[in-house]
């Protein structure tokens, strides 16, 4: 991940020069040959003392002569300290190595939302959602009127999911209703029975009684 984003500084009016503000004046040339010769991290000890106008390109006072020899056409090369504003270069070295582990990172765990090396993907072995960086990338993004399609269907089954629920709730009152009328029915049967009952006993003990 070795990019470089830029952004102008203006001078403060309180500082002598735009060069009060720099942030990071690094030398550019010697930060790409840093990364070509996979240097160390903060070993750069050239500071950015002029810049390319046309190029806008950071430059140490070694790498202003290659600078005017390798680049085609005439470069106005001028001092930083002075100038209204210079650009601000932000090292994106390292970016994509792993802190813990300085290995270069591969994975991404949408468990717990962190990037992983190598090292890490093995502690988050058990993880749902391991996905390789590069996989990811690559997945192509579903076509918007396919998931209003899903949207709508799912939509649809939901509403007959809720006739469905509304159906059975019905049936079930109507259910217990039956059930009640049944059971007042079976009640009434019962206690016919048992007055039937009654009055034959008591006519066959009056019968004995006469006798």
């Amino acid at each position: 991940m070795a990019s470089f984003s830029r952004n102008v500084v203006n001078q403060d009016n309180s500082s002598d020069s735009a060069s009060d503000n720099i942030v990071d004046r690094s030398c550019e040339p010697c930060m790409k040959n840093s990364l070509t010769n996979k240097a160390t991290l903060f070993c750069l000890t050239n500071k950015a003392t002029l810049i390319c106008k046309v190029c806008n390109v950071l430059l140490c006072d070694q790498c202003r002569h290659p600078h005017t020899i390798h680049i085609v056409g005439k470069h106005e090369i001028v001092r930083i300290k002075g100038m209204d504003s210079v650009p601000v270069v932000v090292d994106m070295i390292g970016m994509n190595t792993c802190q813990s582990h300085g290995k270069k990172i591969k994975y991404y765990c949408n468990d717990h939302s962190k990037l992983c090396c190598t090292t890490c993907a093995i502690s988050h072995g058990k993880c749902d959602q391991l996905d390789e960086i590069a996989s990811v990338s690559e997945r192509k993004v579903p076509d918007p009127s396919f998931l209003k399609q899903i949207l709508l269907q799912s939509e649809a089954d939901a509403d007959s999911l809720i006739v469905d629920c509304e159906q059975s709730k019905a049936d079930f009152n109507q259910s217990i209703v039956d059930i009640s009328t049944e059971l007042h029915e079976m009640r009434d049967r019962v206690m016919k029975l048992f007055g039937m009952a009654e009055k034959s006993i008591m006519s066959e003990a009056n019968a004995i009684k006469c006798v």
